[in-house]
């Protein structure tokens, strides 16, 4: 095969690259149509890329179908790729780029984060918190806005204690009608527990500078952290689809029923089961699986480095969350779990968190709910013992 206008054995440069970057996506800007169509698979071709462009209403038969081609990368085989279009009845669109050598991994790799912004992008296992304002609603429009402002910086100034640390978080998040939708666009088990650390911190230093002031400008809070399956997505904005991703799926409507049951200063944890590995999900994969409980002892693990952090003008010298349940004997307690559901019939069966401040010789913090401040939330169902922890369910995380 031959490259057009490219020497036999020379890479392609950056500005290169670039270049074939912009032309890309003036090309799938046009097809995008203003969001009727979504990108759903591409494979290389001799003058750029073939593009498989369906219409964005067909995304619900693909969810249920041929969801396989909603998780990852969009890049197929050409064999791969005739057969997914004889599957639509369709035809690959071909789309130039000025220097299509493939020779070159970098651009394959450049091309893929264009393309995202104009498919839609299914995520088996993402963590998610909703931080929400308790009775925002009731208060004037100015000190709403106080509010809304001191729950961002705590969430900022979480984020900046953790990458100081060393931990990444790319942080997304969207405002809801009283808080904010958080999540880490990365993937896997090693951001997930970042994201919960991140939610950790803001908890933390929102609660220390209610201790501090009047507390019309810190908010109390209601929080709720899962982890469940996403669809990512860009919206349009003027006419293109945005830089930024959206989110989706049974994430968000687990979080907003859990929210909705969910007591003033009460931490809700969801109950969930994801691979304790950190490599991309694959189908018909087995992995062994986390359960919630020992999620939360990985993520302890993690916060370990963050002993002696400041926030909020003091250093905290640790953070311990459990989940509460009752004592049975000396050192062994229960877990209770919760069923909550909203109007729809949507459920969700949680636990109540409770996080323990220290602040060295100051007077330790306690956030959440006691188990004995529970009474009237859902329904209790059968504790189990968290002293009962295999051992093969642990991975070390050293090597992060």
């Amino acid at each position: 095969m031959s490259w057009k206008g490219v020497e036999e054995t020379k890479p392609l440069s950056i500005d290169q690259i670039r270049q074939n970057m912009r032309t890309l996506d003036e090309e799938l800007n046009n097809y995008w149509n203003l969001g009727k169509t979504m990108l759903l698979a591409w494979t290389p071709s001799e003058s750029g890329i073939l593009a498989l462009i369906v219409p964005h209403y067909l995304l619900p038969e693909i969810a249920e179908g041929k969801q396989y081609l909603l998780y990852g990368k969009r890049e197929l085989t050409s064999r791969q790729f005739d057969k997914v279009a004889i599957a639509f009845n369709t035809k690959g669109t071909s789309i130039a780029l000025p220097y299509p050598d493939w020779r070159t991994p970098m651009l394959a790799r450049a091309i893929e984060p264009v393309l995202r912004r104009y498919s839609v992008t299914r995520t088996e296992f993402r963590a998610g918190t909703l931080f929400d304002i308790v009775d925002l609603a009731s208060l004037p429009p100015a000190q709403q806005v106080t509010l809304f402002n001191s729950l961002g910086y705590s969430i900022t100034v979480a984020q900046a204690r953790l990458l100081a640390a060393g931990i990444e978080v790319d942080l997304a998040r969207v405002n809801t009608p009283s808080g904010f939708l958080v999540w880490n666009r990365q993937e896997g088990l090693k951001a997930d527990l970042n994201l919960y650390c991140l939610m950790s911190l803001a908890l933390v230093e929102n609660a220390i500078a209610r201790t501090k002031g009047d507390r019309h400008t810190a908010p109390e809070l209601r929080t709720c952290f899962d982890v469940a399956s996403t669809y990512d997505y860009c919206q349009p904005q003027g006419l293109s689809p945005t830089l930024a991703t959206y989110i989706t799926g049974d994430l968000t409507k687990r979080l907003n029923v859990m929210l909705g049951a969910a007591m003033p200063g009460q931490i809700l944890f969801g109950h969930f089961a994801r691979p304790n590995s950190d490599q991309p999900v694959e189908l018909n994969v087995i992995y062994r699986m986390l359960d919630s409980a020992r999620f939360l002892g990985f993520a302890h693990q993690r916060l370990a480095v963050l002993e002696n952090v400041e926030l909020a003008g003091e250093r905290v010298s640790s953070i311990k969350a459990y989940l509460t349940g009752e004592q049975l004997e000396a050192g062994l307690f229960t877990i209770k779990q919760y069923s909550v559901s909203d109007n729809f019939g949507t459920s969700a069966t949680v636990y109540n968190a409770k996080v323990n401040i220290h602040r060295g010789d100051a007077k330790p913090l306690f956030l959440g709910r006691q188990n004995r401040e529970l009474d009237g939330f859902g329904f209790a169902s059968v504790p189990f013992d968290l002293n009962v922890t295999p051992k093969d369910f642990f991975i070390r995380l050293e090597a992060w």
